[in-house]
């Protein structure tokens, strides 16, 4: 005759409390981070711990390594003189990784940085062109007048 005995792991947990709450998502998070380093998608991990895989986005976070762009708050302002520089240094065809890198930006940062200073500079050509323009136009008004009798 078989004689039933209790489960030693169900006999170990009715003799300690629960966790609590907060104490089992440190846990998650702490197994979600290891499945992480392994190799498992958020997915899979979501899938293992029973939660939601945008609960594990949250928990693992955006933190990318060597991405200067991941952190909250990474906003840099190139100052003007700097800008004319970089566009320089584009125009030069450098390499935007290395200037980037100099100046602790994104690439996306110095595309737009010299896209900037180069409308900045076609408006200027234009503007000193429009310029040129209005002075030859006022000698030529000039000139005429003295030609033409006044009636």
């Amino acid at each position: 005759m078989h004689v039933w005995q209790p489960d030693p792991v169900q006999l170990s947990l009715r003799h300690h409390p629960p966790l609590a709450p907060a104490a089992v998502r440190g846990v998650q998070k702490a197994i979600a981070a290891d499945l992480k380093a392994e190799g498992h998608t958020q997915e899979q991990i979501a899938a293992k711990l029973g939660v939601a895989q945008g609960t594990v986005a949250k928990w693992l976070g955006p933190i990318i390594p060597g991405n200067n762009a991941s952190t909250a708050d990474n906003r840099v302002k190139v100052p003007k003189a700097e800008q004319a520089e970089i566009f320089e240094r584009v125009e030069a065809d450098e390499l935007k990784t290395q200037i980037a890198a100099d100046y602790g930006i994104t690439e996306r940062h110095i595309s737009r940085v010299a896209k900037k200073e180069q409308n900045e500079r076609d408006r200027a050509k234009v503007r000193k062109e429009a310029a040129e323009l209005a002075i030859d136009t006022e000698v030529l008004e000039a000139s005429r007048s003295q030609f033409i009798p006044r009636a």
